[in-house]
């Protein structure tokens, strides 16, 4: 998605894209709360291949999750029993080095049997990731529901290409990813 926004823009895809995401800190056997803190990520975006980006941004993932930023958020959370993002983002820009970010992305993990109201089964959950428009202009939102995946996109109403074009991409993106799809 944000490969094809950018294109769109007419903005270079060599220039680093940093993203803010939330990752859980709960230890094993903790139940319940918010326990996160977060770390910020390159993205891939002038890689071609899809598959390629996703693998990339799984190795980066996986490794920063054990990171000392990661850890610096969750003796936080341990002490206090939450971590607000942008103190545990603090952390990481302290321990290593000033850095932006372009954007937020959250994915939660969310309920997989399907919910009822009145009569009426909820088809889908769009989530909405809080963003500063002062700073960024557009958040992305992930969560699975009853079996499949559901997206929100929030952007600055002043985003230039538009909230659509991104919903554009992201839909393009979804299609290219699907098994049998041309790459």
């Amino acid at each position: 998605m944000l490969r094809r926004y950018l294109e769109a823009a007419g903005e270079p895809l060599g220039k680093p894209l940093v993203a803010l995401v939330p990752v859980s800190v709960r230890r094993p056997g903790e139940e319940g709360g918010n326990r996160i803190s977060t770390v910020l990520i390159d993205l891939p975006v002038a890689e071609p291949d899809p598959g390629a980006r996703i693998d990339a941004i799984h190795a980066a993932m996986t490794e920063i999750k054990d990171s000392a930023a990661v850890r610096a958020g969750a003796l936080l959370a341990g002490a206090t029993g939450w971590a607000p993002p942008l103190v545990s983002s603090g952390l990481a820009r302290a321990m290593g080095g000033v850095r932006a970010f372009n954007l937020v992305v959250s994915n939660v993990p969310g309920p997989q049997q399907p919910f009822w109201l009145n009569g009426c089964r909820l088809l889908a959950v769009h989530p909405a990731v809080p963003l500063n428009p002062a700073t960024q202009g557009l958040s992305a939102g992930i969560i699975s529901y009853d079996g499949g995946v559901c997206f929100g996109l929030l952007a600055d109403r002043d985003l230039d290409p538009p909230l659509a074009v991104a919903a554009q991409g992201l839909a393009a993106a979804l299609d290219e990813l699907r098994p049998g799809a041309a790459a």
